[in-house]
């Protein structure tokens, strides 16, 4: 009966009427369940569709609001059932969907549902509950790309939530969580920045910082310019949005000169984690594919 209602949802997932549709299911699960047919009671799959096809609502502010709700419902039914446990992918759904929301708390929101999905993580020790964002960047981190670890992609998607805030009086506290959470992604050695980091992080300043504070946006793009020079992960993106965070100037002086017209203009050792994710992941194609 579970599955059956699992696949109803997933059914009705590109229906403009699938959030309602999936609550509604949700509901009838609780009740038949409440009411003693075991076999209906809500796990964590349930929830992940259910709360995957809210998001998918035409108010997007409200879908953020209503998936967090529903996670936190899951969180207080099941975070302690040994037999249904949730997984990272269902909090990546809604901090996604905070990011998406253009709401003016998405930052604080998407902060906070990450801090509760690593302090589950920390009391539980369950291997699904490492942060992830999508399958996408796990198979990237499989295939090689070490510094792309899931906990990077879901501490970025936050990141964007920030960049991307949309009201005025909101930006500031967005640039004070967006650094500070980059703080504190340097400061753990399980994982660290990527050059999507740096490029998310540099359109923090682009956006949040007003134009006419020159000085500021030159300094935090410096030092972040910098440390994506040191660790490795400047690309053609990371260029990009240097050029457009900081003064041309200030650009040119940052990058070496006017030669510099692309990354492979750079230092081999501002590129060099870059380019051995290629290399990597070159090199398994050759095996996969019977090459030597």
């Amino acid at each position: 009966m579970t599955h059956a209602l699992h696949t109803s949802i997933h059914l009705h997932s590109g229906d403009s009427r699938a959030p309602t549709r999936a609550q509604q299911i949700l509901a009838q699960m609780i009740q038949r369940y409440s009411d003693g047919d075991n076999q209906c009671k809500p796990d964590a799959v349930t929830y992940s569709a259910v709360i995957s096809a809210v998001t998918k609502a035409e108010d997007l502010s409200r879908a953020a609001i209503r998936a967090e709700e529903l996670l936190h419902e899951a969180i207080s039914n099941y975070s302690n059932d040994d037999e249904v446990k949730l997984n990272s992918s269902v909090f990546n759904t809604v901090i996604d969907a905070w990011a998406r929301s253009g709401d003016k708390r998405a930052p604080s929101r998407a902060e906070k549902i990450l801090k509760c999905m690593n302090q589950l993580y920390e009391e539980t020790g369950y291997e699904g509950l490492q942060p992830t964002i999508n399958i996408s960047m796990q198979k990237q981190y499989e295939e090689g790309n070490t510094a792309l670890k899931p906990n990077t992609a879901a501490y970025n998607a936050v990141l964007s939530a920030c960049a991307f805030t949309r009201h005025e009086e909101d930006r500031e506290e967005a640039f004070r969580i967006a650094f500070r959470l980059f703080n504190e992604m340097s400061s753990r050695k399980s994982f660290h920045p990527d050059n999507y980091t740096y490029t998310i992080l540099l359109s923090v300043c682009e956006y949040l910082l007003p134009k006419e504070q020159v000085e500021r946006r030159f300094l935090n793009a410096k030092k972040l310019f910098e440390q994506c020079c040191e660790t490795g992960y400047v690309n053609d993106y990371v260029l990009n949005k240097l050029r457009q965070a900081v003064p041309n100037k200030s650009y040119i002086a940052l990058v070496g000169g006017t030669s510099v017209q692309s990354a492979s203009d750079l230092p081999k050792q501002w590129t060099k984690s870059v380019h051995k994710r290629t290399r990597r992941k070159q090199l398994l194609g050759n095996i996969d594919s019977g090459k030597k």
